[in-house]
């Protein structure tokens, strides 16, 4: 796997397993990533939620291709999902 980016911790947050509040993710100029975005009708009007591979993975081509929209929003129960990708990260971090 290439590069993902970095997740920076306080020494506290390693020992207990636990991200603190104030976190870095560094290193993420140009690398790959890939959007699912589910979106649903409620009452008070449309909602879309965000499911990226940032941090999991590279969001690999052969895996991307796989991805069937309808099929999604159909398990989902969405209106409708948009994929959104593969991109690359244009900042250096986060945080």
């Amino acid at each position: 796997m290439r590069n993902c980016g970095r997740l920076k911790m306080n020494q506290d947050d390693a020992r207990t397993n636990k991200v603190s509040a104030q976190r870095l993710i560094d290193d993420m100029r140009g690398v790959r990533y890939g959007e699912v975005l589910p979106v649903f009708l409620r009452e008070d009007g449309l909602h879309a939620e965000v499911y990226g591979t940032q941090m999991l993975n590279d969001c690999p081509q052969h895996l991307w291709e796989k991805l069937d929209a309808a099929a999604i929003a159909k398990e989902l129960g969405a209106v409708l999902v948009k994929l959104n990708g593969p991109r690359k990260w244009v900042l250096d971090g986060l945080g």
